[in-house]
């Protein structure tokens, strides 16, 4: 469920962080000049995800030179082992009825908040969440994504008919 669901619960969080210069709450789209505009204003990106696919934002703020903190589970632990990608524990926890589409029998990650405010807390104290080492998008290019599944799918090809 969003935030936006529960119009009381949506209010709580907006008095919390009323008081709070830090903390922006941006609502409604964003064009994509303006999304890569708030990423490269950020010191870090965090995605305490339940479950991801791609990860498309993700890599795009890895790609930037930003420092990532992402829950350890889903699609984006394809490409998580580069420098400036730090993964949060978590456990596997039941979906609920109405909680996703096709929720039964399946499960998702629910993030580690206390070891992910401990990572954020160790990345300002060891060097001010400054990356000089981005992500290479070369890995992620299209040519070199297909040229990855066609192998893959190679290998498959050659074990079941084997």
């Amino acid at each position: 469920n969003h935030a936006h669901d529960n119009p009381e619960e949506w209010q709580k969080i907006c008095d919390h962080v009323a008081g709070d210069h830090r903390i922006h709450l941006l609502e409604g789209s964003m064009r994509k000049p303006d999304v890569l505009a708030l990423y490269r204003c950020c010191d870090c990106y965090v995605s305490l995800h339940r479950g991801e696919g791609f990860g498309r934002s993700i890599m795009e703020s890895m790609a930037l030179g930003l420092h990532v903190i992402v829950t350890g589970y889903s699609g984006n632990m394809d490409y998580a082992s580069f420098d400036n990608v730090s993964t949060v524990d978590y456990r596997l926890i039941p979906l609920k009825a109405g909680e996703y589409f096709f929720a039964g029998q399946q499960s998702w990650a629910d993030p580690d908040i206390t070891h992910a405010a401990t990572i954020m807390r160790q990345l300002v104290d060891a060097n001010g969440l400054s990356v000089q080492n981005p992500t290479p998008v070369s890995a992620y290019a299209p040519k070199t994504l297909a040229a990855d599944y066609k192998n893959r799918i190679e290998s498959i090809y050659r074990e079941f008919m084997a």
